[in-house]
């Protein structure tokens, strides 16, 4: 069962399944930072956390800058943990099995960094956000997921146990409710970063119908960042024909032909497309 397992584990980073590199993530720094902090004293362990958590003091861990990101992965409760994920793995396997699971990896990134800088600054200008506080958790990530699909497949048919198929943007609308504006002056902070990632995925799910993908210029913006910590190899070029044309480039799929899809989708089911269909969907997903 153990190497089943990991070769699951293996499979989807081989495979490119960012949905499951990320909750596999997720779990692996729940269980590992759950062991430290069991394992060490108090003080240590409130310094492990600050480690990974986004403070909301910006004037003394300004330089800590990773935070941003690995806030995103981190838990501490076990409810918190297992409600994100599964939250998640709802939303996210529909957002991926439509749009790619590139797309499932970019907003829960930069939704995300949208709650981790509204919270940041919540904290500057709200006396209701203590400056001593921290953040941590995937919630504005999986947030920005939640509402991408939510409102980019508003009829996209959900089959509930006891409550029969329930359009997607029900569940979503329940599920912002519930947690993030009920009782909003608990843990103010946290669902004020809940807002962020929320904005982030109404934005990409605003202008992509549209032929703009709002994710497309922060990815290329990182990947530069990327490429500078990495030694490129020079490669001497022998001989450069304009005229010749890979044979294996694949033609992109245009956006005329996925909004089709994607009606055809909302009106009958996934279940209704044809295989061709359901290719130039997966190829858009790559593009």
């Amino acid at each position: 069962m153990t190497n089943s397992i990991f070769h699951d584990i293996k499979q989807a980073f081989k495979n490119g399944n960012y949905l499951f590199q990320i909750i596999i993530v997720n779990a692996v720094v729940f269980v590992g930072l759950n062991l430290v902090i069991a394992l060490t004293p108090k003080n240590v362990s409130i310094e492990i956390i600050r480690f990974f958590a986004l403070s909301a003091d910006v004037s003394t861990y300004y330089w800590m800058v990773w935070t941003y990101f690995t806030y995103m992965f981190t838990h501490l409760g076990l409810s918190h943990f297992i409600f994100n994920m599964l939250w998640l793995y709802w939303m996210g396997i529909i957002l991926s099995d439509l749009y790619g699971h590139k797309r499932v990896l970019e907003l829960y990134v930069y939704g995300g960094l949208a709650g981790g800088f509204i919270y940041v600054i919540s904290a500057l200008i709200l006396p209701v956000v203590s400056i001593n506080s921290y953040l941590i958790g995937a919630s504005a990530g999986v947030m920005a997921v939640m509402i991408a699909i939510g409102v980019l497949q508003p009829n996209y048919k959900l089959h509930l146990p006891f409550l029969g198929p329930i359009a997607i943007k029900y569940i979503v609308l329940i599920g912002f409710l519930t947690s993030t504006v009920v009782d909003l002056n608990f843990n103010t902070g946290g669902k004020l970063a809940h807002f962020g990632g929320a904005a982030y995925g109404v934005l990409f799910a605003y202008y992509l119908p549209r032929g703009l993908d709002i994710n497309e210029p922060i990815t290329k913006w990182f990947l530069k960042i990327f490429e500078l910590f990495k030694s490129q190899p020079k490669i001497k070029v022998v001989h450069s024909n304009k005229n010749f044309k890979k044979s294996n480039e694949k033609p992109k799929v245009n956006q005329s032909t996925i909004d089709a899809i994607l009606d055809k989708i909302s009106k009958y089911g996934y279940d209704s497309l044809s295989k061709k269909e359901k290719d130039d969907l997966f190829k858009f997903g790559k593009q």
